[in-house]
């Protein structure tokens, strides 16, 4: 005797008998047939977990460009408000040398020309 799936089967001197080759045959293709949906179900997990993880991925990836962005953005303004602080400085200071070498040369010349 012969056991498949929990079913015997009796082996006739000629060998088996049709009735058990259909039998056994379609006990065969039941088995590939779950295999298959195994297969296919597992492919399907694995697929949308992939899906899953890329798209965390791709999400955390544009949340630190947008990050770097902003920090980016940051540094530049703060670049440009310490340029503009300087380049008032300098006006400033430009200012008072002009206004200085002004006062010094009417200074001169009122000494030279005796108007003090």
């Amino acid at each position: 005797m012969s056991s498949e799936h929990g079913k015997q089967y009796h082996v006739e001197k000629g060998g088996l008998g049709n009735d058990q080759r259909q039998s056994m045959a379609g006990a065969a293709k039941d088995k590939v047939q779950q295999t298959g949906q195994a297969v296919q179900d597992k492919a399907q997990e694995t697929g949308q977990a992939t899906k899953g993880k890329a798209q965390e991925t791709g999400q955390a990836a544009k949340d630190k460009a947008q990050e770097a962005c902003k920090a980016t953005s940051g540094v530049a303004q703060s670049a440009k408000e310490k340029a503009d602080q300087g380049k008032e400085q300098a006006a400033g200071i430009l200012q008072k040398t002009g206004d200085k070498v002004v006062e010094t040369l009417t200074q001169a010349k009122d000494t030279i020309l005796g108007n003090k």
